[in-house]
Parts: C-alpha cells; structure tokens; sequence
C-alpha cells in the first residue's frame, strides 16, 4: 500500500471507473460506504476489482441521485485531508494550473495533428506534455479530451443553429454505400454490442457466483465473438482509408489508431481465451480494458479520422476506398450497396 503522503496520480472525472479510483485511493472505499450507505458494497469492488472496472463515477452518482461535479468535489476533498494532497479533478481543472496547461497543450497537439502537423514534432510535444502521468492518469485525460472535444462540436453545432436558424447551406448527409456512412452505421452496431456487453459484465461483477456465469455464459460468448468482427473493421481503415489519406500526406489517423487498434485486438483474444476457459473474473476484468480500449477508437474514428478524411478525399478517392473496403471485407454490416451508384 502506498504511503499516504505519496500521490498515485489519476483524474476524478465522469468516466473514472471506480476500480482506478480505489486502485490509486483504497481509504476511500470507507469514505464511500460513509457517503451513503448503499455505497457499502464498493468495500467488495475495492477487493474484487470486477463489477469496479466497468462502474465509472458519473454511474455511481446517478445511483445516488447526485451531480457527479459534486461527488467528484467530495472525493477530491477526502484525499486531500487524508494525504495532504488534492487529485485534479476535471470538475474544476483551473483550480490546478499545471494540469490546465497540460489539457490546453494535449488539445493544440490534437488541432495541430487533424491539421497535418508534422508527426515526429507533435509526437515529441505529446512526450513532454504527458511525461511523469501514470497509465490511470493518462487513459483518463485522454477519454477526457475526447468527451471535451465531441461537447465542444455539438455545443458549437448547436450555438450557430441557435443563433442563425436552419444553416443556409446544409451538408447533406452521405448516401448509403459511401463510406462515410458505412463507417456510422457500423460504429452504431458496434455500440450497440458494445452496451450489451457492459451489462452483462457490470451484472457478473456484482455476482461471480457460478450459477450466475453459467446463467450469464452464452450470451457473453455471443457478445464477444460479435465485437470481435470489429477486426474487419481496423482491416478496412488499414487497406482502405490510411493509404487514400496517405496519398495526400495525411498520416496522422494511422498513427493515432494503429498501436491502439493492436491493443485492442489483444485485449479480445485474452477475452476470448477466458471466456473458452469459464472463467467469470477475467473475463470482467479483460472485458473491461476492451469496452475502454472500443470507446476510445470509436471517438478517434469520429473526430480525427471522418473529418480529415471529408476534408481532403475526393470523389474518385472515395469510389478507390469504396472498392479496397468490399476487398476486406464485411462483418458487422452486411455489405453496403455499390457507390457511387450505377
């Protein structure tokens, strides 16, 4: 256990699970069970780390009917007594100027990379600015900056449409078999298959009986070899979509999804194993790590990947992309229909 005076490091923030939290502050499995009483049953995740890993903060404050800024605020104010030193929180990230400027810093890093910055630059500024963070640390800030970045869109979308009315000009939609819209529609099954997993983990956490996972078994297996397909989906971003960005110097999306889309991988066939082997606490705690690593790829695929990709590929370039894709091949969807359309 660590010393108390000594600082873990991680963010207390919406999607924190309450595995990282207790992993990096166990004392506060005691202060939660005091916070509320149908919070007593952290002291088991505290020690079992399975229904923990799939429970972020802002699940536990909906559960206690609370704003999760607050819960966070309280958190925050419990480590700080009990260490003498506060976590950031990024409820109120101006009250830690160091870790404000790091967030401002990782978010220019992430403007400049969409922009076609020079990789090498950028990848060693993204060095500096995360140098000394833990892996809790740095798998939170990244979900942050992601979560920050889609509010930010939908909150600028919403303020011009606000302010001016229906657009003057409105981007229509892609037509179905582009790309474009294959990739949505196949992030939405993925999410879809993704939800159900976490359901049934979150419910194998809470009880790792045997009869629960026998009850609970051949649907995970279901769910699992499902999500798995997801590989046709890297497959066709690595034989399609980076070498049609490539021809027009834009690498960054492969350089931000290729080492994770590896991990991820990885992190499916050990779930695969251990749901082979019946056994009930890896496969939470492997489902975990891959319902994080699928979150997180999906939001890269969103934010860098379709935008860099409607900026600079042309009508020609896509019709390359549709036809490389059908190579492939389909998984989650079946295959979309020919474009641009005979």
């Amino acid at each position: 256990m660590r010393p108390h005076g000594e600082t873990p490091g991680v963010f207390l923030g919406p999607h924190t699970t309450i595995w990282g939290v207790l992993a990096a502050y166990p004392f506060l499995a005691e202060y939660l069970a005091r916070y509320r009483p149908d919070l007593r049953s952290l002291r088991a995740s505290a020690e079992g780390g399975r229904w923990s890993r799939v429970t972020r903060l802002s699940d536990v404050a909906e559960r206690i009917d609370v704003p999760w800024r607050r819960l966070a605020r309280d958190l925050q104010d419990e480590v700080e007594r009990v260490t003498g030193h506060a976590p950031p929180t990024l409820a109120s990230l101006g009250a830690v100027p160091a870790d404000d400027r790091r967030v401002a810093e990782l978010q220019d890093i992430a403007a400049r990379l969409e922009e076609g910055g020079s990789l090498p630059q950028l990848a060693a500024r993204y060095a500096t600015a995360t140098e000394g963070l833990g892996d809790l640390e740095r798998a939170a800030l990244d979900r942050a900056l992601v979560a920050e970045a889609r509010e930010a869109r939908a909150v600028a979308g919403g303020g011009v449409r606000d302010a001016a009315g229906p657009p003057a000009v409105t981007v229509a939609a892609p037509a179905s078999g582009h790309p474009l819209d294959s990739l949505r529609r196949e992030a939405l099954q993925v999410r879809r298959v993704r939800d159900g997993l976490s359901a049934e983990l979150e419910r194998l956490g809470g009880s790792s009986s045997r009869r629960s996972w026998r009850e609970a078994a051949p649907e995970v297996a279901r769910l699992v070899a499902r999500l798995s397909q997801v590989e046709r989906r890297f497959r066709r971003q690595h034989q399609a979509w980076f070498p049609a960005l490539a021809v027009h110097g834009v690498k960054g999306p492969e350089a931000v999804l290729g080492d994770r889309q590896t991990e991820a991988l990885e992190w499916l066939r050990r779930l695969r194993l251990a749901v082979a082997h019946d056994d009930p606490g890896p496969v939470v705690e492997n489902g975990s790590r891959v319902l994080e690593l699928i979150d997180d790829l999906l939001s890269i695929d969103e934010l860098i990947l379709a935008p860099l990709a409607e900026r600079h590929l042309s009508a020609a370039d896509w019709a390359a992309v549709r036809q490389l894709e059908d190579g492939a091949g389909w998984a989650l969807l079946p295959p979309p229909p020919p474009w641009p359309a005979a």
